[in-house]
């Protein structure tokens, strides 16, 4: 496990655990705090959705699409602009904002598939 790459939280029962931000799927928030969702479980922290964002900020996996959830950028399959949902890998819907979707879409930068021009002969 990479020290640099892994977020350090406190667990239900005081201890402390370490969490590999690619292992963190997406984050909920409610009124104390916020949720850390992982494949392994949940977790959860006092800190804020900013607390979060600020600790992460410079890898560039974490959008945050809703005032209530931040996504990791590797775990969504796709997303609907008609019902602002997103469909995670692991089959969870998460609803997004319209500054959510622009979050997401200036982090996302798709590759656009183009065809090349043929040489003229």
């Amino acid at each position: 496990m990479d020290p640099h790459n892994c977020l350090d939280v406190r667990t239900n029962k005081g201890d402390s655990k370490c969490l590999e931000l690619d292992d963190i799927t997406y984050v909920t928030s409610f009124a104390n705090g916020i949720t850390i969702h992982t494949a392994d479980g949940d977790y959860t922290d006092s800190a804020s959705m900013d607390d979060f964002m600020y600790c992460v900020a410079e890898y560039n996996i974490f959008c945050r699409v809703h005032n209530k959830y931040i996504v990791n950028m590797n775990y969504i399959d796709s997303y609907s602009k008609t019902t602002y949902a997103l469909q995670l890998k692991n089959s969870v819907c998460i609803s997004f904002s319209k500054q959510g979707l622009k979050n997401y879409l200036d982090l996302k930068k798709p590759i656009q598939l183009k065809r090349r021009k043929k040489p003229r002969k």
